[in-house]
């Protein structure tokens, strides 16, 4: 049987994801100056050098699969972290549900807010992967 969504719980959630946007939009960091440009940069050019692809200290999954976001240059890296993030977010409240967790919907709110996850999703890191 579903539950009825309470206005608190989308308030919280509401806040949550402007602040991701906000994070999005307004954050210049990489977070970190070394990890983040170097795999950024071997994403982006890893069209121009295959090699890049097979690179284990560049992790060939996170090239081969943020490679096409990264040629819309920063920016595109930006996208694929977050959508990486909202997807780790969206399976582990789908296993809360599964487990029947009686407040399954506060898996959003805390995956999200967490402060690692607004610094790495504005990087070049593998993490969010």
């Amino acid at each position: 049987m579903r539950q009825k969504v309470k206005p608190e719980r989308i308030g919280i959630l509401l806040l949550v994801v402007a602040n991701l946007i906000f994070t999005f939009f307004f954050n210049e960091s990489t977070y970190d100056d070394g990890d983040s440009i170097l795999h950024y940069l071997q994403s982006k050019n890893s069209f121009q050098d295959p090699t890049l692809f097979l690179n284990h200290w560049g992790k060939p999954l996170f090239i081969l699969l943020s490679s096409p976001f990264t040629q819309l240059r920063f920016t595109g890296m930006k996208i694929f972290n977050s959508l990486c993030v909202i997807a780790a977010v969206y399976f582990a409240w789908c296993i809360a549900r599964q487990r029947l967790f009686k407040h399954a919907w506060f898996i959003w709110a805390i995956g999200l807010a967490a402060p690692h996850v607004f610094l790495s999703q504005s990087s070049g890191l593998t993490e969010p992967l």
